[in-house]
């Protein structure tokens, strides 16, 4: 039976390597929004986009992380 931290490392680490297989321009957004806390303007403005544009992208690529996080941990792709 796994325990609560390594459940949290396999989280981790898969969130780790889906974050990796993203294409430049989303990593960079998620890393901009959550690592950075900038706001959805400040991205829009770095990245020359449109506010709502960019609020739609983070929402769509957080889809796709919980999706690629499931999928690894449903074939013990994390380790």
């Amino acid at each position: 039976m796994e325990t609560e931290a390594e459940r949290l490392h396999d989280i981790q680490s898969a969130l780790s390597e889906c974050l990796n297989s993203l294409p430049e321009n989303r990593r960079q957004m998620i890393q901009n929004r959550y690592f950075e806390s900038q706001t959805i303007d400040q991205i829009a403005n770095t990245m020359s986009q449109g506010s709502s544009n960019v609020r739609v992208t983070l929402m769509r690529v957080r889809r796709q992380l919980a999706e690629c996080i499931e999928r690894r941990l449903a074939t013990g792709g994390a380790s």
